[in-house]
């Protein structure tokens, strides 16, 4: 007689044996030497097959497996399927490997570009969602996994990388490579496919970061295109049978747009003689003519009032097919010259160049984490006549999603102790604790995500946050993040197009970066300590300066400067509000937030632009926000 528990356990020791030599094997052929640079994307596909892989191996249960235990409940009445996929992992891997590929004793390579290469081999394998390090001891096998043991999680990958014994390419078969590809593929989708309820909710969310972070550690428009175009190639291969294709497809999706879209900015970044090829065609900004806009308030907000110098104005935009669409305008400011041939004050050529940027930036494929609104284009608000009296200034053109919408943000809906004529009156009621956390999710989501493709929004506080509806709002509906006007990569210096400081927006700024005499350049965390800002009032549902009691309009700058380390003593109890109302998860988001980068691992000194500092905030920043707030259970 069969014993089926023994069967089980004897199952589970080849199950581990099979993945450990399936990562092995992804391991060596991915950091393989010798491939045709024209075919790189296929190793970039392998390495998110590989991903795949950790992050279903993980999400299965199988990390923290010892010898002599049992299969993990939601894997045992499926070991047979499990083994099988696994086996024909490997003799694939196999397959790989008779495609002309032999061991050779290579010299260490000094080219810059191959130990360049080196380098994003191992910042994949440190930052991907879950590294596996595969050790023997006491004949016991353990799987350490996480930041603390980083040294050990990618010490395989560099050995490979740099071992004078390493794989290479003697000849390559792009059509054999590019099949045993789409199989590999296939067989993940099988294991994705055994994930069921709670595990697959997770196993989709697993992948979702782990795809934020390669396209987080690469920065070079080549090495984003790889990765755009190895996303592209895997939807070659979708089949009927796995209902997990689906998911897979919808992660691609937005992995091929993050990468898009970071590649854009990259580009924007570059300078003129390394710009790739096809980057003016890239870049196609829609300008609209002044003459096909209907402006309903000049000088007003949406919402009536002119405060916080940030004009947000509804119209209507004409596209000259005799339709009409409804829209709202974001102002962005510039500096101006004298053109003598046109007798008339014109935009200098950075700040139009800028504009442009942004605005193709805007219009291009996002995912919906985003929350951006859809960008119809720009124009000058000066080409109405040749001596026009308007303010220096872009209008970027949103449609909104309904005619009769109405835009408010978020700062309008919270109650004002100085209510006046021209606001629009707040929510009746509190929104009720589970809608206050959904938003305050997806709006670290998008900051998540915005981050992700390295673009700064420098301008996040509650007027930033748009919610379109009509006017008699009972409830949350899906949050628009606007206020794009002032967004780059990095401070624009001399050129910028910001806006002038006012006492109001420093509320929501880093004591770091407050005051007209700001210097240095925009980080990372000073977007999210503005979220911090943001998820406080979220909790308290009240606007910053009534919840911490200064009056923006007369407050010394030395008082706004204070509100940071006001915040976060103990002493005054504002913290502790938020515990006490939302709980411990909540309260450790958003003292992370304006505590910054200490809370996340980042030295105060530390370059949150290099990729290895980049990476370990973003993944900080996703465990100790994002995470944690979708984890908050009501």
């Amino acid at each position: 007689m069969v014993d089926p528990v023994g069967a089980s356990i004897g199952a589970a020791s080849l199950t581990i044996q099979l993945l450990d030599g399936c990562v092995k094997g992804y391991q060596y052929f991915v950091a393989a030497a010798g491939m045709p640079d024209d075919c790189r994307y296929m190793r970039t596909r392998l390495q998110i097959e590989y991903l795949r892989l950790l992050d279903w191996t993980e999400v299965a249960g199988l990390i923290e497996y010892k010898d002599g235990q049992d299969l993990p409940d939601s894997l045992k009445s499926d070991r047979l399927v499990l083994v099988a996929v696994l086996t024909e992992i490997r003799s694939s891997m196999e397959d790989l490997a008779e495609i002309n590929g032999q061991y050779v004793e290579l010299r260490p390579d000094k080219d810059p570009a191959k130990q360049r290469e080196a380098m994003e081999l191992e910042l994949v394998e440190q930052f991907s969602n879950i590294s596996l390090a595969y050790e023997k001891k006491s004949g016991r096998r353990t799987y350490p996994r996480g930041l603390n043991h980083i040294a050990h999680s990618s010490a395989m990958a560099r050995d490979v990388v740099r071992h004078p014994k390493r794989l290479k390419w003697v000849a390559f078969d792009r059509d054999v490579f590019k099949n045993l590809l789409g199989r590999l593929t296939e067989l993940n989708d099988y294991l994705h496919e055994l994930m069921h309820g709670n595990q697959a909710r997770a196993l989709e969310a697993a992948t979702q970061r782990t795809y934020l972070e390669m396209v987080q550690v690469r920065v070079s428009v080549d090495e984003l295109k790889h990765l755009m175009t190895a996303a592209m190639l895997m939807q070659e291969h979708d089949h009927e049978e796995p209902s997990s294709s689906s998911i897979r497809r919808r992660n691609e999706k937005a992995l091929v747009s993050l990468a898009r879209f970071k590649a854009l900015n990259a580009a924007n970044e570059a300078s003129s003689d390394d710009k790739p090829p096809a980057y003016e065609n890239t870049m196609k900004p829609t300008r609209l003519l002044y003459s096909s806009m209907t402006i309903f308030y000049k000088n007003t907000d949406v919402s009536g009032e002119s405060s916080h110098k940030r004009t947000r104005t509804e119209g209507k935009y004409y596209p000259g097919d005799r339709s009409e669409r409804y829209v709202w305008i974001e102002w962005k400011t510039y500096k101006a010259k004298h053109d003598r041939h046109l007798n008339k004050d014109i935009p200098i050529k950075e700040n139009v160049k800028r504009v442009k940027e942004l605005v193709a930036l805007l219009q291009s494929d996002k995912p919906k984490e985003f929350c951006a609104p859809r960008c119809l284009g720009f124009f000058d608000d000066r080409d109405d006549k040749p001596q026009s009296d308007h303010d220096y200034r872009f209008g970027l053109v949103f449609e909104k999603p309904k005619p009769d919408a109405v835009p408010r943000s978020l700062h309008q809906l919270f109650p004002s102790p100085k209510p006046s004529l021209t606001d629009r009156k707040p929510l009746a009621s509190k929104p009720s604790l589970t809608d206050r956390i959904s938003l305050a999710h997806k709006i670290a989501t998008c900051v998540l995500y915005l981050h992700a493709v390295n673009w700064l929004h420098k301008s996040l506080r509650s007027d930033s946050v748009l919610f379109v509806s009509n006017a008699d709002m009972t409830t949350l509906p899906e949050p628009y993040l606007s206020g794009f006007e002032y967004a780059r990569p990095d401070k624009d210096g001399e050129t910028s197009t910001g806006g002038e400081v006012d006492g109001w927006s420093e509320l929501y700024v880093h004591p770091n970066y407050q005051g007209s005499s700001a210097k240095g350049t925009y980080r990372k965390t000073f977007d999210i300590y503005s979220l911090g800002i943001m998820l406080l009032e979220i909790s308290y549902w009240k606007r910053v300066e009534d919840i911490v009691g200064i009056d923006p309009d007369v407050a010394s700058i030395q008082e706004m400067r204070g509100i940071r380390e006001k915040l976060l003593r103990p002493d005054l109890g504002y913290l502790a509000q938020v515990r006490a109302d939302h709980g411990d998860r909540y309260h450790d988001a958003v003292r992370s937030c304006i505590e910054g980068g200490s809370a996340f691992g980042i030295g105060e000194d530390e370059n949150e632009g290099s990729i290895e500092a980049g990476a370990k905030l973003q993944r900080g920043f996703m465990t100790r926000v994002v995470d944690a707030l979708e984890g908050i259970s009501v």
